[in-house]
């Protein structure tokens, strides 16, 4: 509010710049506060993770790189469509203000009078419909596109997991690992790859939000061209409300 207030008046005189973005600075300056308890997550999983992954990695350097690589796709899929997911709000801004604009016309008593006079009320619903319609649709398509994504590149994370159980059972079989060693490393294969996929995501849900953070960054950038000269006179009293016989 007080940056807003700090603007030049030209700026107001631009909806499609200054509106937009100054809905996008409102909503994520409340909706990613969540970015900051999530940040303590990698630290405390990738230290435990990290033990492990030593163990492991003195066993076999590439059973430790084979725990890396099956998590890859899912975290680069999850980034990818985090950038779509922006993407899509960024384009539904205005829809959304608009929205939020014929809600409040269409049932609010200040607007109520002008409705029936005019018979407004069929237009109203009938437009609001269409754009929730048209947010719904795309919202709906690009869930369908990360799900059918999310769940082939889970499958890949899968396959590369259990193929780490087998080469550490064949390498038993074979002779060159004690059942002692078989069952620590199973341990730790499990301990470790949970603790990596969680650093994975844990990382795509921070650089999510920091995506949308952006919006309120570039708010903030936005500085008045008009400045008051050192000896101006002093800003007038706010109105007081009502009014005094003197």
């Amino acid at each position: 509010m007080e940056h807003a207030a700090n603007l030049d008046l030209t700026a107001y005189e631009r909806p499609g710049v200054f509106y937009d973005r100054l809905e996008r600075a409102r909503v994520q300056a409340t909706d990613r506060l969540g970015m900051i308890s999530v940040h303590w997550a990698p630290g405390a999983a990738g230290d435990q993770g990290a033990s492990l992954s030593v163990s492991i990695l003195l066993f076999s350097p590439w059973l430790w790189v084979l725990l890396i690589v099956v998590f890859l796709p899912a975290f680069l899929g999850e980034s990818h469509f985090a950038f779509l997911g922006y993407a899509r709000n960024f384009r539904q801004t205005p829809i959304r203000r608009e929205l939020d604009y014929l809600r409040v016309l269409g049932g609010s008593r200040e607007g109520a009078k002008e409705l029936k006079l005019f018979g407004l009320k069929k237009f109203l619903v009938e437009r609001f419909t269409r754009l929730s319609d048209q947010i719904y649709v795309e919202n709906v398509s690009l869930a369908r596109r990360r799900l059918i994504a999310g769940s082939f590149l889970s499958m890949i994370g899968t396959a590369g997991y259990y193929s780490a159980y087998v080469y550490v059972i064949w390498r038993t079989v074979s002779g060159s690992l004690s059942i002692g060693t078989l069952i620590f490393l199973t341990g730790a294969i499990v301990q470790a790859s949970s603790n990596i996929q969680l650093v994975f995501s844990t990382m795509s849900s921070i650089a999510d939000q920091a995506l949308f953070l952006t919006d309120l960054l570039a708010f903030f950038r936005m500085e008045p061209t008009i400045h008051s000269k050192p000896n101006a006179l002093p800003a007038p009293r706010p109105i007081m409300t009502g009014f005094r016989i003197s």
